[in-house]
């Protein structure tokens, strides 16, 4: 048995743990929100620079309705420019993301070693991030699709 010796402390590293993990939890829901609030302003741009086409070229699709132009055509050449925008955009921010990653891999890798975990990216990661463009750019394609075909219905 062993006897305590005095002004020795012994700390239980569970509350430190804790709040290690608290701190965790909370910065991956921060990220959450700060990827739905990039979310949200893609959709909104979306929308405002759709709405600002169809104002700058209502001329022109009140022509093409009158030759016989369905709405769902015009949707669709909104919505081609805008997956196209969009795949370039998603583009250009993977080149931009992944050599920010690997600089904050080589930070972290310079780190103590039990201070961090292991920032490696599984192959799932690499293929997830290559898909972002094409989510993007789906997204920004369903949204200008969607506003035309709405904001056509209202004029109509």
């Amino acid at each position: 048995m062993l006897k305590a010796v005095p002004g020795t402390t012994v700390e239980d590293h569970g509350v430190w743990l804790d709040k290690l993990v608290r701190l965790l939890r909370t910065v991956e829901i921060l990220a959450s929100l700060v990827l739905l609030l990039i979310g949200s302003a893609t959709v909104g741009t979306v929308v405002f620079t759709t709405r600002t086409g169809l104002a700058i070229h209502q001329e022109a699709i009140e022509v093409l309705h009158l030759i016989g132009a369905q709405d769902s055509y015009v949707a669709k050449q909104f919505a081609t420019r805008a997956l196209i925008l969009g795949l370039r955009g998603g583009i250009i921010g993977l080149v931009l993301a992944v050599p920010t990653l690997m600089g904050i891999g080589a930070l972290a890798a310079r780190m103590e070693a039990g201070l961090l975990p292991d920032f490696t990216l599984a192959p799932s990661h690499w293929a997830a991030m290559v898909c972002l463009p094409l989510a993007v750019a789906v997204i920004a394609m369903l949204t200008a699709r969607l506003t035309v075909m709405k904001t056509l219905a209202e004029m109509l």
